[in-house]
């Protein structure tokens, strides 16, 4: 898979490229270090694989350390999948911010509402003693890919970059 991030939308100024490794195994997940872009500047990215092109997104670099210009944050918090769309992420994804922050739940482990209740349909349920749950890693990774079908969610990710205030949770078999 190619990374390219440019200074424009269109990449007629690309500033970095590079292949990296993915497959089946990872559920095609990528990380690259993208090193040597300036800081405070508004970037554009986008993955190129063998027969299709991501949508372009958007980031921006953090000022310098020196920098007393304002930095703008806005935030969402505890999104359950079931429970609705998440309408706000499409406003987020217009405002004039810098960065976005999650301040709760990315991802739920249940789904507190099920059909006919749910606002959506669910596409990945796994029931574990009558609760439907992400009780295995595999499971999680269902939960996870069931989010980011949301395509507001989506835009809002290829709008800005996402600080998540919860810290990432480590899980094991045994708890």
């Amino acid at each position: 898979m190619l990374i390219e991030v440019a200074t424009d939308p269109g990449f007629s100024e690309v500033v970095a490229s590079q292949k990296v490794n993915t497959s089946d195994n990872v559920d095609h997940n990528v990380k690259a270090r993208v090193t040597g872009l300036r800081p405070g500047e508004r970037y554009y990215y986008r993955f190129a694989g063998k027969t299709a092109e991501s949508p372009v997104g958007r980031f921006q670099t953090a000022l310098p350390a020196s920098s007393n210009e304002p930095v703008k944050f806005a935030f969402f918090s505890c999104q359950e999948f079931a429970s609705g769309y998440f309408n706000a992420h499409t406003l987020l994804a217009d405002e004039e911010v810098d960065f976005i922050v999650n301040l709760g739940d990315y991802i739920y482990s249940d789904y507190g509402l099920v059909p006919p209740l749910a606002a959506r349909p669910l596409p990945n349920l796994h029931l574990l003693n009558g609760f439907l749950s992400a009780t295995t890693f595999e499971a999680y990774c269902e939960r996870y890919k069931d989010y980011r079908t949301d395509a507001n969610l989506r835009a809002m990710h290829a709008s800005f970059p996402m600080i998540s205030g919860v810290p990432p949770v480590s899980w094991t078999p045994d708890g």
